[in-house]
């Protein structure tokens, strides 16, 4: 073995330093003062750290040599998945959405890159024990400190006041339980392998305290999902313990009660915790009726655009066109997803059969590359095992995050690190003072192009708050501001839409969500702001902006949108009413309520449009396929209003009698009683 130079450089240790400091804050950071708290800032920090990160490569290949990259085969799988994820952006149905990502996830192209550098960096400066104990370490630390704010948030004295209530299900500094219950599924598998293929005893009592820990921070989380990881891991742990080394060192006693230690723990918490409850409930058959409507609906918009897909994290563009009738009654009235909750068919709606492919080329290759690694170096090569298969296993059944994404990149960097030795003795150029200039120039570049995204997040939060105040005034100003940062974002023109409705702003609003509209018009909630706006503009007697049409356009774009979104069907119901199309009002509003049952507002819209409907006999026909789908006293009291109007008295009778059964002060029961002779 000859003098490495590289492996002794600056260099390579500030690439082992960052790649530790990219991971512990990707897992840990957030910002309480964004819109978006969680996988926003988290983006932003590990794209700004990948400035640095290839800044370092750049000034260490000219003094290094190219020699300092591991010449491996996967090198050239990674280089197929970018370029089928680049292809799946040139053909993308929203280009903005395929280079920065969606709304709340951001695993556009930029993460892609941004994870094939922290390959790189993996593959080239991991090279010692020693740098895999400093990343080992930081990923520890921020496992203990993320179950120990897990164990605070279920205890009810979280002192952040988040969006939604992390008591019941701690979602740590992840922002979603589903993500963090992935993180631990990794964390257990991780900790599990050090716990069995790291010689060294104290690393080995620092594994399986991780895994303890993670273990029994799962099951307050109550992530379904999780005993798929876990259990993925624990079965793979004994056929890779026998590869590696065979039967003859297998200690029968210490790994039966091992196993029987694990048994124990696993019954205990299927009978004992949340996380039982969860696993009880989907084996019995419930709780998986969502997913199953999101599966479904995930196949059919990949069949749809089989070859590329619809772009990068471009989920959120194909799920409105491909609902079902059944999906509001499950999912909501607006039910918008932007995750296939399935990491295969997440990679088959954004990047098609080809990005699948690519996918499935990479994970086979890793996991062979380090099979071959066990014979020499299990202590790395098999809790990197473990902690893929958790990984993947788990991503079976859930949605992606750059709280958990950046795992595989890892593992498959040090897959690269090993598969073929790189040179020892590379031949060391003579320092050139521009390239170590380039790495500060590189750094600076990156930090001010992720700055207007930051400062745009959270102006949107301070407008969002002015809007829920009510201070109208404050929220236009506000999100002009993040709007100047960052145009691109249709979630920042709602805003401003929202806030200019408070000042009455109807023409203004209306342009603003019609912005909106256009930077997301797959999303029917845009298109419903827009009609409501025009709406009101138009009734203030300005039909500058096409009036009664242009309103009635924007309501039915979001029902052609998504003929399945019971709030679309709403909103055109009150605006056809509003303009008086009551037979149309009345049939739309019909539509909403069987999508929908649960949502009582739509009964009134119904009971408004059937009031003044022209034709009663099919408006009665329409309240009566209402009713059918559910018990009103609203819906009744319409329906015997009109079986009255039509002479059909004992219906009457018997509607409004009905009605009185549900709500016995119910005075226009009682009047159409009295006016039936009931």
């Amino acid at each position: 073995m000859g003098h490495d130079p590289f492996a002794e450089s600056w260099h390579r240790r500030a690439l082992v330093w960052l790649v530790a400091a990219k991971i512990a804050g990707i897992a840990l950071l957030v910002d309480t003062l964004g819109v978006q708290s969680f996988d926003f800032p988290k983006t932003l920090y590990s794209h700004a750290v990948a400035w640095f990160i290839a800044a370092v490569l750049g000034a260490a290949i000219p003094r290094f040599r190219h020699q300092i990259v591991p010449r491996s085969r996967l090198h050239l799988v990674v280089f197929a998945f970018i370029g089928a994820n680049v292809l799946a952006a040139l053909f993308a149905e929203d280009h903005y959405v395929a280079l920065f990502g969606e709304w709340k996830r951001y695993l556009g192209l930029t993460f892609v890159l941004d994870m094939v550098i922290l390959y790189f960096a993996v593959a080239t400066a991991f090279r010692k024990p020693r740098d895999w104990i400093v990343l080992g370490v930081a990923a520890a630390c921020a496992t203990v400190a993320m179950s120990i704010y897990a164990f605070v948030q279920r205890a009810g004295l979280d002192p952040v006041r988040w969006a939604d209530d992390p008591q019941p299900r701690p979602f740590a500094t992840m922002g979603q339980p589903d993500i963090y219950g992935q993180y631990l599924s990794v964390a257990f598998a991780t900790g599990l392998g050090i716990a069995l293929f790291v010689p060294a005893r104290a690393a080995r009592l620092v594994g399986a305290a991780v895994a303890v820990l993670a273990l029994a921070t799962s099951a307050i989380v109550a992530t379904r999902g999780s005993t798929i990881g876990m259990g993925a891991a624990i079965l793979v742990a004994v056929p890779l313990w026998l590869f590696i080394h065979g039967f003859r060192r297998l200690p029968i006693m210490r790994s039966g009660l091992g196993l029987a230690a694990v048994v124990a723990a696993t019954a205990a918490i299927v009978l004992l915790t949340p996380l039982g409850d969860r696993v009880r409930a989907t084996l019995v058959g419930t709780q998986v009726t969502d997913r199953l409507l999101i599966y479904r609906s995930a196949f059919n918009a990949y069949v749809a655009r089989p070859i590329l897909g619809w772009g990068p994290d471009g989920t959120a563009a194909a799920y409105p066109s491909f609902t079902f009738p059944e999906t509001p009654g499950v999912l909501g009235v607006n039910p918008i997803l932007s995750s296939a909750h399935s990491w295969p068919l997440q990679a088959a709606v954004t990047t098609g059969t080809l990005g699948l492919a690519a996918l499935i080329a990479l994970i086979v290759a890793g996991t062979i590359i380090l099979l071959r690694m066990t014979r020499e170096a299990a202590w790395l090569a098999a809790p990197l095992l473990l902690a893929s298969v958790a990984y993947w296993a788990h991503g079976l059944v859930t949605v992606g995050s750059i709280s958990v994404d950046w795992i595989p990149w890892v593992v498959l960097g040090a897959a690269a690190s090993r598969a073929v030795e790189p040179v020892t003795t590379p031949r060391t150029a003579h320092p050139r003072p521009w390239a170590e200039g380039l790495v500060l120039g590189v750094c600076a570049v990156g930090l001010v192009l992720g700055y207007p995204a930051w400062a745009a997040n959270r102006d949107a939060l301070a407008a969002r708050v002015a809007v829920e105040r009510p201070d109208g005034a404050r929220a236009v100003a506000a999100a002009r501001s993040a709007i100047a940062e960052d145009r691109g974002r249709s979630t920042y023109w709602s805003i401003l839409g929202r806030g200019l409705d408070l000042q009455g702003q109807w023409k203004a609003a209306g342009d603003a969500y019609a912005e909106a509209a256009s930077r997301a018009p797959y999303d029917p909630t845009t298109w419903e702001s827009l009609a409501v706006s025009r709406t009101r503009q138009a009734q203030s007697g300005d039909g500058s902006s096409g009036g009664e049409q242009a309103a009635l356009d924007a309501a039915r774009q979001a029902v052609r949108r998504d003929a399945n979104n019971a709030g679309a069907h709403v909103v055109l119901a009150q605006l056809l009413t509003a303009f008086g199309h009551f037979d149309q009002g009345l049939a739309e509003a019909v539509i909403a309520i069987r999508q929908y049952p649960a949502d009582p507002r739509f009964d009134a819209v119904a009971a408004q449009a059937a009031g003044q409907a022209v034709d009663k006999s099919q408006a009665r026909e329409l309240v009566e396929s209402a009713l059918a789908a559910k018990e009103s006293v609203t819906l009744e009291v319409v329906d015997a209003r009109l079986a009255l109007q039509l002479g059909d008295r004992a219906a009457a009778i018997q509607h409004a009698t009905r009605a009185l059964q549900l709500a016995p002060d119910n005075a226009e029961a009682k009047d159409i009683l009295r006016m039936a002779g009931g």
